[in-house]
């Protein structure tokens, strides 16, 4: 790490570092006031860096990020140190070669899980690292298309578009599952956790008027009434934003809509009507990113 000088906290010194992330890391301490630091080196475009004023109170461990917009010192955990760039990728041997649809990871359990469309018995494959993966027993043979994790809950919640009443199945560790029954027997495509809502939210791309569900626990659930039928296929939870939104491959001018509680959703205009098949949301940007897998150069839309 390299030490950095001139940055000020309101006329103090405040002592910082540049990991090997690049993001500046406070030491707890402040020295007496200094000067303000020089003008930074030209911009990419050629314009000048300038200088900048830290935000007060820096506690020992902390980063600087962006939160709501604004410059902060931020708690969460500093990455492990090494490049991480998501620029040069490497293949990584499957524990089957099942069709693998979703994979998300747990920072409690320390695991990634992955969950397919087919397979027997196997459609489940856990990894501690990403590298290494293990074959797990599903609950049952379906195409399961999404996964999520609710460290509130403690539980893995993967959801399937095929079957009878057992359309969700769970797991605490990500390696013994359960089939849950649900009533509504729906070709559901995705589900995700709002910590803030205390819920799981599902979406579905059949169904009359009751293309969503949530559920406190995984366990429970509740059909809700969707803003239109259209195909949902994507949801995702912004806590910034207080709502969940999500996307369709059908309908003309509505294929978004949101909710602040996932059981009251509104329509709202699509920028095109492309086949939106995934969305997500930055808090460190501020913008949900929706992609599709139509349009002639515009298979992106985005919104703050």
């Amino acid at each position: 790490m390299a030490i950095l000088e001139g940055l000020t906290d309101q006329g103090q010194v405040v002592p910082v570092q540049v990991d090997t992330q690049g993001r500046i890391v406070a030491q707890g301490l402040q020295g007496p006031e200094g000067p303000q630091g020089p003008e930074g080196p030209p911009g990419k475009d050629g314009t000048d860096g300038g200088s900048f004023a830290l935000p007060p109170n820096p506690k020992n461990g902390q980063y600087l990020g962006w939160e709501n917009n604004t410059l902060a010192w931020l708690d969460a955990p500093l990455p492990p140190p090494g490049p991480i760039t998501g620029v040069v990728w490497t293949s990584r041997t499957s524990a089957t070669d099942n069709s693998w649809r979703s994979v998300c990871w747990s920072a409690e359990v320390g695991l990634f899980v992955a969950v397919a469309t087919s397979g027997t018995g196997d459609r489940v494959m856990t990894s501690p690292d990403g590298i290494n993966w293990t074959s797990r027993t599903s609950a049952a043979d379906k195409t399961w298309l999404s996964v999520c994790w609710s460290a509130e809950v403690g539980l893995f919640v993967a959801v399937t578009n095929n079957g009878t009443g057992d359309l969700v199945m769970t797991s605490p560790d990500g390696i013994n599952w359960t089939s849950r029954v649900i009533t509504a027997n729906r070709s559901w495509k995705s589900v995700c956790w709002s910590a803030e809502a205390g819920l799981f939210v599902a979406v579905a791309a059949s169904g009359t008027g009751d293309r969503v569900m949530t559920s406190p626990d995984g366990i429970n659930w509740t059909s809700r009434t969707s803003a239109t039928d259209n195909e949902w296929r994507s949801v995702c939870w912004s806590a910034e934003a207080g709502r969940f939104v999500a996307v369709a491959d059908s309908g003309t001018g509505d294929r978004v809509m949101t909710s602040p509680d996932g059981i009251n959703w509104t329509s709202r205009t699509s920028a095109t009507d492309n086949n939106w098949r995934s969305v997500c949301w930055s808090r460190e940007v501020g913008r949900f990113v929706a992609v599709a897998d139509s349009g002639t150069g515009d298979r992106v839309m985005t919104s703050v």
